[in-house]
């Protein structure tokens, strides 16, 4: 795909190269056009789009700026053990094809949920309810969104495609440690000190 990009901007000039969602986000060929580009001492402009996230952030009427978000792609979770913060939001992507890089459309078993449950468990209880979603690529047709408890991820296997993402709720909030700052979040006198006239 990128190298057609490329062969048609080295024959005719001016070439649009148009996909679905950003650009940039969870997608390889715009990366492999930017480096044949370079190489090839080509022009490129990006232009941003509304990506997956955009469409999960509404779906799921969540505001990542109140509690922070932190996002995974799922296996890489696994792969490197990565330690998730349970009082900030969690967006896993591509729990659908998890612990494998290869591609099926065959319906995955419950076990394959398995190894990403107790990674899970190690910060949420097994009972903490999160969501697995599937953003409609379509403007007329919803998303699909299934509820569940952590430790019955399992259970809804056959339901749960490659296009599917993972969000985990906060299970708790972090107290607030600097108590000088809270007192000064209001002040005139605060702002004005750290704002030039």
């Amino acid at each position: 795909m990128a190298a057609r990009v490329v062969e048609a901007a080295l024959d005719h000039p001016p070439v649009t190269f148009a996909l679905h969602g950003h650009p940039l986000v969870a997608a390889l060929p715009p990366f492999l056009v930017l480096e044949l580009a370079a190489a090839l001492d080509l022009r490129v402009t990006i232009l941003p789009g509304v990506s997956a996230l955009d469409a999960l952030l509404a779906d799921l009427r969540l505001d990542p700026v109140v509690h922070g978000i932190q996002m995974y792609e799922a296996t890489d979770v696994l792969l490197r053990r990565r330690p998730l913060q349970s009082d900030v939001p969690a967006i896993l992507w591509q729990i659908g094809p998890i612990e494998t890089c290869l591609h099926s459309q065959a319906v995955s078993l419950p076990g394959r949920f398995a190894r990403l449950i107790a990674h899970l468990r190690q910060f949420y209880p097994a009972r903490h309810e999160v969501v697995a979603i599937h953003c409609s690529p379509h403007p007329i047709v919803p998303a699909t969104i299934l509820r569940f408890a952590l430790e019955d991820m399992g259970g809804h296997a056959a339901e749960i495609h490659g296009g599917f993402t993972l969000y985990v709720p906060p299970a708790g909030a972090r107290a607030v440690l600097d108590g000088e700052l809270v007192g000064k979040l209001y002040s005139v006198e605060h702002l004005r000190s750290v704002t030039r006239a």
